[in-house]
């Protein structure tokens, strides 16, 4: 019951970000009621696509954070009222591809009781990195902090079982 828009995110890099609000925006003038976001195998794209992409649903709050070895939250990004699009229900598709980005996405989305998550465990990739060039050619990524929902659950755990983000509703 009622219309359903489907709003099919594979890619969170460059101008998707701009082009799923444009989407979403078709979707609900053309009288969609509900909203599926589907972020299966979305793995593309810098965190703050992620959390553009959770603020088109969420009006306030927290949205994720990041903390540094010490436990310190270096980051904290919360929603920004202009950035809100809609309110309709929703329900955010995600698979074992879904990872960085799309994963502070539904985090987001799941810990603020936004939507249900529906799908497989994702990926489990959230973390801040600084890429140094060797003289060698060769380049050092280091890990400089953590991505975290607003809940409280770190996405990158060392610990396979508990990194990532878990469906409401398990289908694979």
């Amino acid at each position: 019951d009622g219309k359903v828009g489907i709003l099919d995110v594979s890619s969170l890099a460059g101008p998707s970000i701009e082009q799923a609000k444009v989407k979403l925006k078709t979707l609900i003038s053309a009288g969609a009621e509900k909203i599926i976001l589907d972020l299966r195998d979305c793995a593309e794209g810098p965190a703050s696509n992620g959390a553009d992409l959770a603020n088109y649903f969420i009006k306030g709050g927290t949205i994720f954070y990041s903390q540094n070895r010490q436990g310190e939250r270096i980051q904290v990004v919360e929603a920004v009222p202009e950035k809100f699009v809609t309110d309709l229900p929703v329900a955010v598709l995600i698979n074992g591809s879904t990872a960085g980005a799309a994963e502070i996405t539904a985090g987001a989305l799941k810990d603020s009781r936004r939507a249900t998550i529906v799908g497989e465990k994702s990926f489990g990739q959230g973390s801040s990195q600084k890429i140094i060039k060797l003289k060698s050619g060769a380049a050092l990524i280091l890990s400089t902090a953590k991505y975290y929902t607003p809940g409280g659950k770190m996405i990158q755990n060392e610990t396979l079982r508990n990194a990532g983000i878990d469906p409401d509703i398990e289908a694979p």
